[in-house]
């Protein structure tokens, strides 16, 4: 009979001990959902991740130790799964979910901006043999064969060959002038490098032939895209947190880059038909924003990974009353005992 007891005993505190972890499983988790959800008001968030989890531990523990179980509280513990499953999924989504939305949508505004370039590319090249894009593509060839002859230590720029190219060059920017020097001192080579680099960039902006805004265009698309592509490597390493609070506005930043590229664009023409005038942020601006959870659910139906966490979402709560329920029926089975072991010593005296 004694052992009877001992061994009941141990169930109860075996049943507590496996209540009490996950019980710090289930509030953690519940917890880190709402302060992620509502993190963008810090005590809001704070407050979110205190009272949520703790309505949902009672609920669950008053559900479980009643009798009847969910059965007999079936409103109740559908109140549970609204408070607890929200905090869940979204502790989860954002976990082990985040990182992917987050590189897919980095992703698809690297293929947005380099759409946006191409199609500045196309309206430059409308001009013909005389469009900007050539002129620049020509001043570009002349200029990297000049810096070339220019490091050349047998004439240092002076020779023929030189010569020619700053002819050339002269009819593609009719203001360019060749620098004056009869006696070329090789060892300022670089100075006088920068020195042509420096007028031929300010002699581009103002040529007669220049597009500044469709070349603009071209240039910063290409640094944005660069800036993505260590944007994505970025997030593919981070958490939930550091998704939210750095990766997402320097994200945010780029669409408003975006948007001012896409005004740039010559309306008069086809450059912008079936091009975007925003990059697509909507899974990542949901992300951490309550009001558009159910947009991120919409939008990731059919992803097979927003099912399973909707069914683990839903297995945590009904988890967390059956370990509950375990400890009551242990805990009846352990004063049943008891109450039997009493009656039978008096049975005996």
């Amino acid at each position: 009979m004694a052992y009877g007891r001992m061994e009941r005993g141990a169930r109860l505190r075996g049943a507590q001990t496996i209540t009490l972890l996950y019980s710090a499983l289930f509030f953690f988790l519940i917890s880190s959902g709402y302060y992620l959800l509502f993190q963008r008001v810090l005590l809001v968030a704070v407050v979110a991740a205190i009272l949520f989890p703790l309505l949902a531990w009672w609920l669950a523990k008053y559900i479980g130790s009643s009798e009847g179980g969910i059965r007999a509280h079936k409103p109740l513990f559908f109140l549970l799964l609204l408070i607890s499953a929200l905090g869940v999924f979204n502790s989860l989504m954002l976990n082990l979910e985040g990182r992917r939305i987050f590189v897919e949508t980095i992703d698809d505004s690297h293929d947005r901006f380099d759409q946006l370039g191409n199609r500045a590319l196309q309206e430059l090249g409308k001009g013909g043999s005389d469009s900007p894009l050539v002129h620049m593509r020509r001043v570009e060839s002349l200029k990297a064969a000049l810096f070339s002859e220019i490091r050349n230590p047998q004439n240092c720029g002076q020779g023929p060959e030189a010569r020619k190219i700053l002819a050339n060059l002269e009819e593609e920017l009719p203001e360019f002038r060749p620098l004056s020097n009869p006696h070329p001192d090789c060892s300022q080579n670089d100075r006088v490098i920068d020195d042509y680099d420096t007028r031929i960039t300010g002699l581009v902006d103002r040529a007669p032939w220049s597009n500044q805004a469709l070349l603009g265009i071209v240039t910063d698309s290409r640094a944005a895209k660069k800036e993505l592509d260590k944007l994505s490597a970025e997030a593919g390493e981070s958490w939930a947190v550091t998704l939210l609070r750095e990766v997402a506005p320097r994200l945010e930043a780029k669409n408003s880059q975006y948007r001012e590229l896409f005004d740039r664009l010559p309306k008069d023409s086809d450059a912008t038909t079936g091009l975007p005038a925003r990059l697509n942020l909507q899974s990542v601006e949901s992300l951490g924003e309550w009001s558009q959870l159910v947009y991120l659910l919409v939008n990731r139906w059919d992803k097979p990974t927003t099912y399973v966490y909707l069914l683990l979402a839903g297995f945590a709560d009904w988890m967390m009353v059956y370990l509950f329920s375990l400890i009551r029926v242990n805990r009846g089975r352990r004063v049943e005992g008891g109450a039997l072991g009493s009656t039978v010593s008096r049975g005996f005296n």
